[in-house]
């Protein structure tokens, strides 16, 4: 009892846990996405004319596909485990001499209609446009998560930043914040620096195509355009943004299945347990149940007993277990979230389960004890 206590403590916190992650707004619409990755081509072009000679006519290439209504490009799909991130100055404000206090952001290198295709609300100013091109005049969007931590009391439009370039950059738009790494950690502060204004910073490019229809029966044409345009690159990581989503919640799903395994192998064990125990007691005390009846016990008397006992032997085991799964849920910590290692609506529940597994497993072996003949019983040796 105490066993399959903790471990199905454990399964039902990483299940609410679970539930609470799946539900979190990621910041964007997964809906009818697709993305894939493309490879830079390495050597064959200077960097200041990859965008303008390739990812360009590739993005254009592909708004022309029947089914598709809006193309863009990005450095890095959101809620992948990896980023690019450093320092940069805020103009007007000192440069700070402590790396601990030093401005620092996310950045993000994307094309015009980023935001639109991605389901991102811009919630102050503009995004990208094919006017914010190599010529034009340096601009960046930052996040609501950058103006939260930045300029929290004053309008960021119109503010100019250093973020890598010999130019100030100007912020012409704010996004919302989006969870880029995971859904289980919060969004922080980012930089969207328009790709055509920084092609020596294009490497490996991915691509997003929001769709009419499902998006991977237009995987072939996709192929087909791209064959057409770059015919000896290669595309790879062509998925769905709700299996990228899904994807990055499969060590979670692995252990919870794991432990859901567990739990039920042990809550099974716990049963036959119980059951086995009962059943042996009935038998070993066949002759005091029988003296029992003979001198006027009831037969629901006689179940009463037997349950009462059953239930103690479960109150012993989960009194147990319940300090034993307070103690070790809290190694599962780091793979909870919005919920705490301690909450009591997990804890009541399984106890519950736990209590009405053991009165089921001990009702036969109850209702066989009602059902001696006292004289017969009272003949056994």
């Amino acid at each position: 009892m105490a066993l399959s206590l903790v471990l199905l403590v454990g399964a039902g916190l990483l299940i609410r846990g679970f539930i609470a992650l799946m539900s979190t707004d990621p910041g964007l619409k997964p809906d009818r996405l697709l993305t894939f990755h493309i490879a830079a081509p390495s050597g064959r072009m200077p960097d200041s004319v990859r965008y303008l000679q390739f990812y360009g006519p590739v993005l254009q290439r592909l708004r022309g596909l029947p089914g598709v209504t809006d193309v863009a490009s990005t450095s890095i799909v959101p809620i992948q485990n990896s980023g690019w991130n450093g320092n940069f100055n805020i103009v007007g404000r000192p440069v700070e001499k402590d790396p601990s206090k030093q401005t620092f952001a996310e950045y993000r290198v994307v094309s015009s209609d980023y935001f639109h295709t991605m389901g991102i609300p811009v919630v102050r100013g503009r995004e990208f446009s094919d006017q914010d091109a190599a010529g034009a005049p340096p601009v960046v969007i930052v996040n609501d998560e950058f103006v939260r931590r930045y300029f929290p009391n004053e309008d960021a439009i119109g503010k100019q930043l250093f973020p890598w370039t010999e130019k100030a950059a100007t912020i012409v738009g704010v996004a919302r914040s989006v969870r880029q790494v995971s859904l289980d950690q919060a969004p922080r502060p980012e930089l969207y620096v328009a790709a055509a204004q920084t092609p020596g910073n294009l490497r490996d490019v991915a691509y997003v195509l929001r769709t009419q229809a499902n998006p991977e029966s237009l995987v072939p044409s996709v192929r087909v355009a791209l064959r057409d345009v770059a015919p000896d690159q290669p595309i790879f990581l062509v998925k769905t943004m709700n299996d990228v989503i899904s994807d990055s919640l499969q060590s979670r799903k692995l252990t919870l299945s794991l432990l859901a395994i567990f739990a039920s192998l042990a809550l099974l064990l716990s049963a036959a347990g119980i059951y086995g125990v009962m059943s042996y007691a009935v038998s070993q005390r066949q002759r005091e149940i029988g003296i029992r009846m003979a001198l006027g016990a009831r037969a629901s008397t006689v179940t009463r007993m037997i349950l009462s006992e059953a239930g103690t032997l479960a109150a012993i085991g989960l009194a147990i277990g319940l300090i034993a799964a307070a103690l070790l849920t809290r190694v599962l910590s780091s793979m909870l979230y919005g919920v705490g290692t301690h909450d009591p609506l997990t804890f009541v529940a399984v106890a519950l389960l736990l209590v009405g597994v053991a009165l089921a497993a001990s009702m036969l072996p109850a209702v066989r004890a009602s059902k001696v003949d006292p004289l017969r019983a009272m003949r056994i040796d």
